[in-house]
């Protein structure tokens, strides 16, 4: 069964925190298979400056796009990524189903 997978926001004291992953988690045991990226105030800015805009890649790769200044006061693109891979002991059909992501 593939799980579906959401992107939250949540934003505390100024920073953002900008979750993904899948919706459904086991009964037992800890969470799994999702990613984030947290931005200051300032990094929260130059994200909604870049679009606001977040693209994922199955339910473990995040990206976000900063639109920021660079020395000379011109306007430049940084792309954030979180990732997040699999450990050695996750079971043969998570690491295909991670694998063909």
């Amino acid at each position: 069964m593939k799980s579906s997978m959401a992107v939250r926001k949540v934003v505390n004291y100024g920073f953002l925190v900008i979750q993904h992953g899948s919706d459904v988690q086991p009964s037992k045991g800890h969470p799994s298979g999702g990613v984030a990226i947290i931005l200051s105030p300032d990094a929260r800015k130059a994200w909604i400056a870049a679009g606001s805009s977040v693209s994922h890649f199955g339910n473990r790769i995040l990206a976000i796009k900063l639109e920021l200044l660079d020395a000379n006061q011109k306007p430049i693109t940084v792309v954030l990524v979180s990732a997040y891979a699999l450990i050695g002991a996750a079971k043969e059909n998570i690491s295909q189903e991670f694998a063909t992501e």
